[in-house]
């Protein structure tokens, strides 16, 4: 049998951690999150953006098939032409007439517009999207 003469001896190792291991280990995880967490947000604004994007260049070409069948923009819906919204970030808006469109995809920080002529927008911060 093994006798322990003092505290200071082997036998009174301690065991788990100490206040200041733990207190270290919340002040880095505590500096990650603070640097990782804009990147994620900018990253999923960035891509919901690019959802809505995909899903303007989708309505805009079903737009041109319901242009070729009737010779006009005016009465066209995204049920009639079918057409489905990927994704329900953004509110899609359809502006009509006989020869023109321009569509629009509005979401909280970001809206991105397109033409019938192809011609591309974007304002508000995007996630730091520069184009689509």
């Amino acid at each position: 049998m093994k006798y322990c003469s003092d505290q200071y001896s082997s036998c009174y190792r301690q065991l788990g951690f100490t206040l200041i291991e733990l207190m270290i280990t919340l002040a880095i995880i505590a500096i990650l999150a603070t640097i990782a967490l804009p990147s994620y947000q900018n990253y999923i604004e960035r891509s919901r953006a690019q959802v809505a994007g995909a899903d303007l260049v989708a309505l805009s070409v079903a737009l041109e098939n319901h242009f070729q069948r009737q010779l006009s923009y005016t009465g066209a819906t995204t049920s009639n032409v079918n057409w489905y919204q990927a994704s329900t970030d953004y509110t899609i808006t359809m502006t009509l007439t006989a020869s023109t469109y321009s569509l629009k995809a509005t979401g909280s920080e970001c809206t991105l517009t397109l033409t019938h002529e192809g011609t591309r927008t974007l304002s508000g911060g995007c996630g730091g999207l520069s184009s689509w």
